[in-house]
């Protein structure tokens, strides 16, 4: 009779053993899982910002501005910064190539 609760007690203990087991898996899967993600995303601004970095210093020197494409190139002027700046260019050189201001005759 005294070996049956033994049992029942040691069934038990087994069982949290084995359910802390698979919480601790749980969270070392979860962290394993935010670690990844992470780098995903980290991985993935990277790429953007030098995408970025490359289309304002491009359209710089579309518009004959290598002074602004070398900036953003070498982070001496930041890549968002430059986009007014690009923006406000491109506007002076339309307006010279068209005094009218687009109006039609």
């Amino acid at each position: 009779m005294q070996s049956e609760p033994f049992a029942t007690d040691l069934l038990a203990a087994m069982g949290g053993i084995a359910h802390a087991e698979m919480l601790m898996a749980n969270q070392q899967w979860a962290a394993s899982e935010c670690e990844a993600l992470a780098e995903r995303v980290a991985a993935f601004a990277a790429e953007t910002l030098a995408r970025d970095i490359q289309w304002a210093a491009k359209w710089a020197r579309e518009l004959a501005r290598e002074d602004v494409a070398i900036a953003v190139e070498t982070g001496q002027m930041p890549h968002k910064e430059v986009w007014p700046l690009l923006r406000e260019l491109e506007q002076l050189v339309r307006q010279s190539t068209n005094p009218t201001g687009g109006a039609h005759d």
